[in-house]
């Protein structure tokens, strides 16, 4: 079933700064949800399907709730509803003003480097002290 988002997401995506198991697990969410952003796919199913490790899942999706993209108690994983698929442009549109209105929807988190994180293979040579 094709469902209908926005694209708020992938114009805030480089700005969340998620490793590339995170990107990959986001992407996966996207594209197993139910109308309205809830997941229903174990992590373990969600490990075998990306060949990933449980533990490189479990990590993701903890990045990926204190992100605040992933929402909900424990075992009940739904996407935020600024991010998540709707049947209709309608039921986004209901669903984004319900999530603006509401109080108990967190903000997605975009972390606040002072000084960007040292990307790999580009950290300062280290040198020897005597």
């Amino acid at each position: 079933m094709m469902l209908y988002s926005s694209t708020a997401l992938w114009s805030i995506l480089p700005d969340l700064d998620l490793p590339p198991a995170t990107m990959r697990v986001l992407a996966r969410l996207q594209s197993v949800q139910q109308p309205g952003g809830l997941i229903v796919e174990s992590q373990v199913d969600m490990a075998g399907a990306l060949g990933l490790s449980q533990v490189t899942v479990s990590r993701s999706m903890r990045t990926l709730r204190e992100r605040n993209l992933v929402i909900g108690p424990r075992g009940a994983k739904r996407l935020h509803p600024l991010i998540a698929g709707y049947a209709s442009s309608e039921d986004y549109e209901r669903a984004a003003i319900e999530a603006v209105r509401r109080d108990d929807i967190p903000d997605i988190t975009v972390p606040l480097y002072v000084q960007p994180p040292p990307r790999v293979g580009h950290a300062p040579p280290l040198s020897a002290v005597s």
